[in-house]
């Protein structure tokens, strides 16, 4: 349960990260997501909190050692890309 700007920010960042299916790394997403939020900092900060809450809602793998997160599972990853892009 994320407010209304919170949440249109997690859904354009897992659509982002659904076209991939090898994942984007936090540099790809910060440049996919300037139009949601236009503070570098911000924007960062934005992210960094996404995703921790999708990594434990189980939607994303955290970051990995360079920076990639992918979506846990190919099944959810491909159902995403359906319904929402």
């Amino acid at each position: 349960a994320l407010p209304k700007t919170e949440f249109a920010f997690a859904q354009a960042l897992l659509t982002h990260v659904s076209k991939s299916k090898a994942g984007l790394s936090l540099k790809q997403l910060n440049n996919r997501l300037m139009k949601q939020s236009s503070d570098p900092s911000e924007r960062a900060e934005q992210i960094q909190n996404t995703l921790a809450c999708l990594t434990d809602e189980g939607y994303t793998t955290a970051p990995d050692a360079e920076g990639l997160v992918q979506f846990r599972s190919f099944l959810l990853r491909d159902w995403w890309s359906r319904n929402h892009v």
